[in-house]
């Protein structure tokens, strides 16, 4: 599989077309009845040339563990704000802007046949199988401190009258990626791969991780760091269903079109 290359999308001119986006990556490990992560692959192949770290501030790959997920997102967001927040002093980039940051995560759908560009997130943990540690939660809530807190719910379009009652309406809530799904995917569609908006992670590690990462974005807004900073989870399929080269191709021009979503919804006076 060749090396992904992640080079600067050009504006007029050749310029940067708007504020450089920096990215943080995540891809996960083996898990069960997974003995072959592709997401493992590519998000390692990210960090394996210099050409890369134009765009790329840090790739990981994380064991299939809601603990591990937890720490790893904390971290994450310090980091993050360390580096991009308002207390921050960074070098100035080169055209004076402040860089956006879009963290994203890659996960495996085995059963796809195409990419998945996760639009939310929902605030419920019901695993099928136990993660590497061996925690299985059944119909629980991810974090405790939204059960209850009504004004801090969404509700999707799908949910039935059952979330509108009890602890079914506690894990119907969910949180919302800012970057522009729809628009993303039309970028994607017009260099040829097959990749849909979905509504739905699941209920494994994927969405456990999503809502979290999506949870302490908002928690950065609360605090008016002064960064801005979106996140996304993409569901890949195996390598059997697309190969590798194709997906490599579509990380590549992934991050080009989360880039410019990234751009038009933090600068909308730009947009073209």
């Amino acid at each position: 599989m060749g090396d992904i290359a992640l080079e600067a999308s050009p504006g007029v001119g050749g310029a940067p077309a708007g504020p450089p986006v920096r990215f943080f990556v995540t891809g996960f490990g083996t898990f069960p009845g997974v003995p072959a992560n592709p997401t493992e692959v590519l998000v390692n192949a990210l960090g394996e040339k210099g050409h890369a770290a134009q765009r790329l501030e840090e790739c990981s790959v994380l064991r299939v563990s809601a603990k591990v997920v937890r720490d790893h997102v904390a971290g994450l967001k310090a980091r993050v704000l360390s580096t991009y927040g308002a207390s921050a002093s960074p070098a100035p980039p080169q055209n004076g802007e402040k860089a956006l940051v879009v963290v994203v995560h890659f996960g495996v759908d085995v059963c796809a046949t195409s990419f998945k560009i996760e639009s939310r997130a929902f605030n419920e943990a019901h695993f099928r199988l136990p993660d590497v540690d061996g925690f299985q939660p059944q119909h629980a809530p991810i974090d405790e401190e939204e059960v209850g807190n009504d004004e801090e719910k969404g509700r999707g379009e799908e949910e039935g009258p059952e979330a509108f009652g009890g602890k079914a309406k506690d894990l119907a809530a969910c949180l919302r990626t800012d970057l522009p799904c729809d628009r993303v995917v039309a970028g994607l569609r017009a260099k040829g791969h097959n990749v849909v908006v979905s509504l739905d992670a699941g209920r494994y590690v994927c969405n456990y991780t999503y809502y979290w990462s999506l949870r302490a974005l908002q928690e950065a807004r609360e605090a008016r760091e002064g960064c801005r900073v979106f996140s996304v989870f993409v569901h890949v399929p195996s390598f059997h269903a697309i190969g590798a080269e194709d997906q490599t191709r579509f990380v590549a021009d992934l991050f080009d079109q989360l880039a410019e979503g990234a751009r038009a919804v933090a600068c909308p006076a730009a947009k073209a």
